[in-house]
């Protein structure tokens, strides 16, 4: 399959009617005509123009009426996977420079009686590997590795209920805020069901998910990609919206008409428009280019108009800052009013090798002017400029040291075996900025970084947190989350108006299995707490990625939202559960949490 190749993909067939795949990850291939340092102060900022076009809606459902098709056998099944690196780091950060109560021990979760800032509200598992594997079709053999997460909370507008979605690499999921079954009737009805299924069969990784409260919709996102036939390689993002007028699935060409492959969608808004950014891809070669970002008229999503007017910044060149093309240029969500949308993201390579940038102290900042222009009918007007800003220091992080012990052993489900390794660390990706917030005139992001901590003489994995004040165009607030011995890897960071912060992340260690666990900085502090686990993780991660394609992997997003009445806080990220919940292939599940936010 020529895609696969070009991008670093392997395919294993297992039998006719299913097979294990390993999706590298994207940023593997190498980067096209990329040899610069790193940016500069004196690069101030850069302008772009975008291409106006349209996208049009591919279906639609009112939602009492929206009854999914009955599962596939054998429907394919996809995992990411990552090159392994190996080089020497200098000058990590150093938790030991930053307040001592940032350099976090970590606490077991106390049972109260009553519920006080920073505790928890729900608790529940969200899902697992088990679980999309048989949205798929089967149980065992449609494995997954890791979950590409989402998650939204809001009012179902079928039921009127404050409902739970959860999204991860193909599959989607409704609860009610306990966990618990969907009583009313509702979009999903408590089922779990593959986006492929449920509204475009070429729908198949990376989802997220948000509720924006203005409008009371809904936004479902996913890569939908043709793999198979005169049309393979042609990728889109496939927008679904669900709200008071029913439920609608509109479809973005990422592809730049077959040319790119757009990876890793990522997404935000503020009051005039939904922004999608992906990372392009050569669709015939291994090269990288930069960011892409779409722009969409989100008053005519919510509408379900049937073509929905959309601004193109990124073709036929994909963005770039100070000569480096843009790895996850990530769109911030607005939780408060805004008309102009912010974006941001960090420096994680720096030359056409693809040798990871050891160190780096500067990021993105990015902002669109005149949105409210797409919606009037002028798109010309809408322009995206880009600078860069200084930060505190993040480096490439470490494999995250774990309990497995390097074992391999053979699985077996009908009548297919599979070698299973029990890997003795957890892939962290690299330190591309992840979710990015919008509150009152700040962003809020964090990514995963290579630490120091005190006298620890082992470099670690925590988080670096950045408050950037978008009047100013500068960092006002940054820190680092780090537990000596541990490792905490794909943070997710959210704030309330009243002021409680909350990350979210994976912890693991030699002595600690991957386990769901959180921070939160209360909202009359200066320092965050110690690390909370919510959901040990009950063994070591197994998983075939190893031992078929030499390439482990554990996730590429944890999750952060906030409740429908803007005070508490939803986290969602990956941890080992109980076996009754576990793929014998490979072994993740999902925490789903709320955090009461001040009162």
């Amino acid at each position: 399959m020529h895609l696969f190749a070009t991008r670093k993909k392997l395919v294993f067939l297992l039998a006719t009617v299913a097979m294990v795949m390993l999706v590298a990850a994207s940023f593997i291939a190498s980067f096209a005509s990329l040899a610069h340092a790193a940016p500069s102060k004196a690069q101030v900022a850069s302008t772009f123009h975008g291409t106006a076009t349209h996208v049009t809606q591919i279906s639609h459902a009112k939602p009492a009426h929206v009854t999914p098709p009955p599962p596939i056998p054998g429907t394919l099944a996809a995992t990411k996977g990552n090159k392994p690196y190996a080089f020497t780091r200098t000058h990590l950060p150093s938790a030991g420079r930053v307040a001592a109560a940032t350099r976090q021990s970590i606490k077991p979760l106390a049972a109260s009686t009553s519920i006080s800032e920073g505790g928890l509200r729900h608790n529940f598992n969200g899902l697992s590997n088990l679980d999309q594997a048989a949205a798929n079709g089967d149980a065992a053999l449609d494995a997954v590795t890791p979950p590409d997460q989402g998650l939204c909370v809001g009012t179902d507008p079928a039921s009127g209920h404050s409902v739970v979605f959860e999204t991860i690499n193909s599959a989607i999921d409704e609860t009610a805020t306990d966990g618990g079954p969907i009583s009313a009737p509702s979009l999903l009805g408590n089922q779990i069901f593959s986006f492929a299924q449920f509204w475009e069969p070429n729908a198949f990784s990376d989802p997220r998910c948000f509720y924006d409260p203005t409008t009371k919709t809904f936004f479902f996102t996913v890569i939908g990609a043709v793999l198979s036939g005169p049309d393979m390689g042609q990728t889109s993002i496939d927008v679904a919206v669900y709200n008071s007028h029913g439920f609608a699935v509109y479809q973005v060409d990422s592809s730049n008409g077959g040319l790119f492959f757009g990876d890793q969608p990522h997404v935000g808004y503020d009051n005039n428009n939904l922004y999608l950014t992906t990372d392009s891809f050569s669709a015939t070669s291994n090269d990288y280019f930069g960011a892409t970002l779409f722009i969409l008229s989100k008053s005519q999503l919510v509408a379900e108009a049937s073509s929905v007017a959309e601004d193109v910044f990124g073709e036929p060149t994909p963005l770039s800052l100070g000569g480096i093309p843009i790895l996850t240029l990530e769109p911030a969500i607005s939780t408060s009013s805004t008309n102009t949308e912010f974006l941001l993201n960090s420096f994680p390579f720096l030359d056409a090798d693809i040798t990871p940038n050891p160190v780096s102290h500067q990021l993105g900042f990015w902002e669109v002017n005149n949105g409210a222009d797409l919606s009037k009918g002028h798109p010309e007007k809408v322009t995206l400029e880009g600078k860069i800003i200084q930060s505190e220091t993040y480096s490439f992080p470490v494999p995250a040291t774990s309990t497995g012990d390097g074992s391999i052993t053979n699985q077996t489900a009908e009548g297919i075996t599979i070698p299973v390794q029990s890997e003795t660390a957890l892939n962290p990706d690299d330190d591309r900025m992840l979710q990015v917030q919008f509150i009152n005139g700040r962003l809020w992001a964090a990514l995963t970084t290579a630490v120091s901590i005190g006298s620890d003489p082992v470099a670690r994995d925590g988080v670096a947190w950045f408050e950037v004040n978008t009047d100013k165009e500068k960092v006002v607030h940054q820190g680092y989350i780090a537990s000596k011995g541990a490792y905490l890897i794909y943070p997710a960071i959210l704030h309330t108006g009243e002021g409680t912060t909350a990350i979210t992340f994976t912890v693991t260690s030699a002595t600690i299995n991957p386990s769901a666990a959180y921070v939160v900085r209360k909202a009359d502090s200066s320092q965050f707490g110690s690390v909370k686990i919510v959901a040990t993780g009950t063994g070591p991660h197994l998983s075939f990625a190893g031992p078929l394609f030499n390439s482990p992997r554990w996730g590429d997003y944890s999750a952060a939202t906030l409740a429908p009445d803007n005070k508490e806080i939803w986290l969602a990220t990956e941890y080992i559960p109980s076996p009754a919940h576990q793929n014998i292939f490979d072994n993740w599940g999902t925490r789903v949490f709320e955090v009461q936010g001040d009162q």
